[in-house]
């Protein structure tokens, strides 16, 4: 997740720099989750090499760009919430990268191709969704839990929302992401997350 994450914080942002352009070049040296993890908690020594240097990358590219409302909206859920950062990150990047698509499409598209999630063949707004439906299924791959199947409660996490969201808006991560929210839209990937 954070390999993709890294690229996507150069691919999604307003702007895309030099390294953000040459980010999906990460992925097409295949996705190291698949083969380097076989099994939860292992790793295969021939992946290594393909894990360090996408991680290496995508650090490159993460440090290069500004943050985006995925870290915005995952801000409040840690310090109210007690959720670890990542994973706040994690249970957010399908649904947010879904409200971001619209603005990005060519971009969210060519990252689905360079994963191998959408062919060439595929138009821009296939691709795209196609790569929000990758997200959602590596999710599920990594286990990553919903809010509630965290265990968090149901009317505490509605009742905050509309402060957390108020508090996403205010960090200012936000304003780089491709479609600005206002706080009410930000509420919505948050009620669609809690499953």
């Amino acid at each position: 997740m954070c390999v993709i994450g890294g690229c996507l914080h150069t691919v999604r942002g307003r702007t895309v720099g030099a390294v953000g352009a040459r980010c999906p070049a990460v992925l097409l040296k295949g996705p190291p989750w698949s083969p380097a993890f076989p099994s939860r908690g292992s790793c295969t020594s021939a992946a290594v090499p393909s894990v360090n240097w996408a991680t290496s990358f995508a650090g490159t590219a993460f440090s290069n760009s500004r943050v985006a409302l995925v870290h915005g909206m995952s801000r409040p859920i840690g310090a109210h919430l007690h959720v670890a950062h990542g994973l706040s990150n994690a249970m957010l990047f399908p649904a947010v990268t879904a409200f971001s698509v619209p603005a990005a499409e060519s971009r969210y598209a060519d990252c689905a191709r360079a994963l191998g999630a959408a062919t060439d063949g595929d138009g821009d707004a296939v691709a795209a969704g196609k790569f929000v439906e990758a997200l959602r299924a590596l999710c599920q791959d990594l286990e990553v839990p919903t809010p509630r199947a965290h265990g968090i409660d149901k009317d505490e996490w509605f009742r905050l929302s509309p402060l957390m969201a108020e508090q996403a808006l205010a960090s200012g991560s936000p304003a780089n992401n491709p479609v600005v929210p206002t706080v009410d839209e930000i509420q919505d990937p948050y009620a669609q997350i809690y499953a």
